[in-house]
């Protein structure tokens, strides 16, 4: 049964459009349902839009690299599991500072096997990522973010055990482990406003930063 629909209701559907190309609009729509009357021998849904003028307000995903040693294990990992739970307010990449080039295959049948798209993920160096435009780069390298990274206010580091050359067993432990501090990390990021967390007014607010070790 096709609804019918009014000319404002039809105007505005018209005029609204979501722009999804690495940025995230947000638009809140007020309607009045008044109710539904026969037109045409059909039921249609009498609906009334509010003159109120669409306001939409826009703001960027906050930005989060995450870094090991070869981009073959833990940082795909956690690239994986951040852009399926959170692309929304998350936009994330991974790299590192001695790249292998591929990504383990262990590494992306843990993420399927737990449900994680692993289509995409690629090896690639820090310096093929945008660090100096990121505001979160997690450090899973093993070495403090002060002697790798030149700007570390925005560094975090992850204590996690490298996985490389292990079995399934391992890699399943440890994706467990990068599993938990990634929903950790987006709870932070969906606390906050849009686009304004960073390592450094996280820390503002009483969070020391961690040492760490890892790929």
């Amino acid at each position: 049964m096709k609804i019918a629909k009014s000319q404002p209701e039809a105007a505005a559907v018209k005029n609204f459009s979501l722009q999804n190309s690495g940025r995230l609009v947000v638009a809140r729509v007020k309607r009045e349902i008044l109710g539904y009357r026969p037109y045409c021998g059909r039921q249609a849904y009498a609906v009334r839009l509010t003159s109120e003028r669409l306001r939409v307000k826009e703001f960027r995903r906050t930005r989060v690299v995450f870094v090991c040693l070869g981009n073959s294990c833990r940082s795909p990992m956690a690239e994986g599991i951040a852009a399926h739970i959170a692309s929304d307010v998350m936009e994330v990449s991974s790299a590192g500072v001695a790249a292998l080039g591929r990504v383990q295959s262990l590494t992306k049948l843990t993420l399927e096997k737990n449900g994680y798209p692993a289509d995409g993920l690629q090896s690639k160096p820090v310096e093929d990522v945008d660090l100096a435009g990121a505001d979160i780069i997690i450090n899973m390298t093993g070495h403090p973010g002060l002697v790798i990274f030149q700007d570390a206010s925005k560094v975090e580091d992850w204590d996690v055990e490298d996985p490389y050359g292990s079995d399934a067993g391992t890699y399943q432990r440890i994706f467990e482990h990068i599993e938990s501090r990634v929903v950790e990390l987006v709870g932070r990021v969906r606390m906050s406003a849009p686009g304004e967390l960073t390592v450094r007014n996280f820390r503002e607010k009483g969070s020391g930063r961690e040492k760490g070790s890892g790929q």
